[in-house]
């Protein structure tokens, strides 16, 4: 049996757990809890605590939501009892009032909104704010303060090739904007953008050889130094967006030419444009299928017009629909350097409901199925081509 305590208890954690979900849309929240009332024979063993239960519930305030059902106990010797079953609380401002959290969810609804009128004219933008909680929840009132000049800056230029603690924006501590980076993307995304445009004293490429491989076959090394690395005849190169996809990419064949794979990290577009001996090689892309994702393979075809991409097309979103979760990125941008089939995956994603499906849970075999047969593809293209 389950009493109004154990309901508040129960209440906080799921408003906690769907916090974003209740800044996003508070009248769609609603929490369904059964009451696990007793049967005939634990009634009739324990009256008392029976009769406990049903007065708990008879004297919440709110006696809408909670559901009664007839139960005949009249073999028990308790004749017949309207019987409290379940609760139903709709909307989240009911949900955080019976958690005891409606100062914590004002508080929250509040700070969305104060961040959401840093572009009040974006929707898009508002939408992230709320779906984007716990990034921001946590922020000081001095990070607060940053934010909004930061983000301001941040979209009007979003190519400026500053360093990145010296953003001339005034009252905001050099290294505001690096530790914050994650959240800034992430606001900045419906405006299409996936990097912050600036130079990092301690910026690194991370690469892997998948065949031919040296001595030292994973390395990460300064940009500057990277650029130089082949002066001649650049290797194939598949950009990838996340580590433990970059490491469980399977390895090649050395009868294949010399292929790479780089770590994206999220800078691709922006740090791979130091790397001139890209634009004399085979490049194919794979990011994540979401906005973000998207966005980058529309930046980095922009600065590498011959670009192609791996597992971002209609037949992968359907094939692994059931493994995506809701997306908190804007999939409205217009990308105008996608191809037609890229379009198509990025617009169905959208219309199934702003859903991502990350690289990570696309199973490894099929992956590796997939890599195989679009590299012998290249390799068949460039024995034609030779």
């Amino acid at each position: 049996m389950r009493t109004p305590k154990d309901l508040q208890g129960h209440a906080a954690k799921y408003l906690r757990n769907h916090f974003a979900e209740a800044l996003a849309d508070p009248a769609a929240l609603t929490l369904d809890w059964p009451l696990h009332p007793p049967t005939a024979t634990a009634a009739a063993r324990d009256t008392k605590a029976t009769r406990d239960f049903i007065r708990a519930w008879q004297r919440w305030p709110h006696q809408e939501e909670v559901i009664y059902e007839s139960r005949n106990w009249s073999r028990a010797g308790l004749g017949t009892n309207d019987v409290p079953t379940r609760v139903v609380l709709t909307g989240a401002a009911r949900i955080a009032a019976a958690a005891g959290l409606m100062s914590d969810y004002n508080r929250a609804l509040q700070r969305a909104q104060d961040i959401a009128a840093i572009f009040p004219d974006s929707p898009d933008f508002t939408h992230t704010v709320r779906h984007t909680y716990n990034q921001w929840k946590d922020l000081s009132a001095y990070d607060l303060r940053c934010l909004g000049p930061c983000l301001t800056w941040l979209r009007a230029n979003p190519h400026s090739g500053e360093w990145e603690r010296a953003v001339p924006v005034e009252g905001v501590d050099g290294k505001w904007i690096g530790t914050h980076r994650r959240l800034l993307l992430a606001l900045l995304a419906p405006f299409g953008i996936t990097d912050l445009g600036l130079r990092r004293s301690d910026a690194r490429l991370r690469l892997r050889y998948l065949n031919h491989a040296p001595a030292l076959s994973d390395i990460e090394i300064p940009l500057a130094d990277a650029a130089t690395l082949f002066p001649d005849t650049p290797p194939r190169v598949l950009i990838v967006e996340n580590k433990q996809t970059f490491l469980a990419l399977p390895a090649l064949a050395d009868a294949s030419p010399t292929t790479i794979a780089i770590l994206g990290s999220g800078t691709a577009a922006h740090q791979l444009q130091a790397l001139g001996w890209l634009q004399r090689a085979d490049i194919t892309y794979w990011g994540d299928l979401d906005a973000a994702g998207f966005a980058i393979l529309n930046a980095v075809r922009a600065h590498f017009p011959h670009t192609t991409s791996l597992l971002m097309d209609p037949a992968t979103v359907t094939e692994f629909q059931h493994l995506a979760v809701p997306d908190p990125g804007d999939g409205s941008a217009t990308l105008t350097h996608l191809t037609t089939e890229e379009q198509r995956a990025y617009r169905l994603l959208y219309t199934k409901g702003r859903l991502r499906i990350e690289q990570e849970r696309i199973p490894f075999a099929y992956v590796s199925a997939k890599t195989h047969t679009l590299l012998s593809l290249a390799d068949m293209e460039h024995t034609h081509c030779t």
